[in-house]
């Protein structure tokens, strides 16, 4: 069971940190939520780690909450969890009718590769790139169970 708790500092409109929760739900895979002051989970992400890749499942900000940075802040906390458990690439698909979705993983330098049905979506970690964006994340009253 893999459990971690830290601060993020969002680099978006509105500067404020935020809480970033990610835990092991079943047979590897996680939940990353991104909270407020008030505990209240403004957005998630969920993924599968089958090293060396982590696979991107779903992600998605609550409608009041868009626009703020907070997927791109909850991307930046998946690429320190793969840096974490040594994975070279995220990677994972979407609709092609998802008109959001090309846009935010190409903002965030994402390979877009596009099917008939899916569009797939794959990112390389280079960590001397990765960890100048992860220059937000704080750690801070970590706790990290990992069985």
């Amino acid at each position: 069971m893999f459990y971690m708790e830290f601060l993020l500092q969002v680099s978006s409109k509105n500067n404020k940190i935020y809480n970033v929760e990610i835990k092991e739900t079943i047979h590897n895979f996680y939940e990353c939520s991104i909270v407020n002051d008030k505990n209240l989970s403004m957005g998630m992400l969920t993924f599968k780690l089958e090293k060396p890749s982590i696979w991107i499942y779903s992600i998605s900000v609550d409608e009041a909450f868009q626009n703020q940075g907070l997927g791109q802040a909850l991307l930046d906390a998946l690429e320190y969890i793969a840096i974490e458990k040594n994975c070279t690439k995220i990677q994972g698909k979407f609709y092609p009718s998802n008109k959001y979705a090309k846009p935010f993983y190409t903002k965030n330098n994402y390979l877009i590769i596009k099917d008939y049905y899916e569009t797939f979506i794959y990112k390389w970690l280079d960590y001397k790139k990765v960890t100048a964006r992860l220059k937000n994340v704080i750690i801070e009253n970590q706790s990290i169970i990992d069985n």
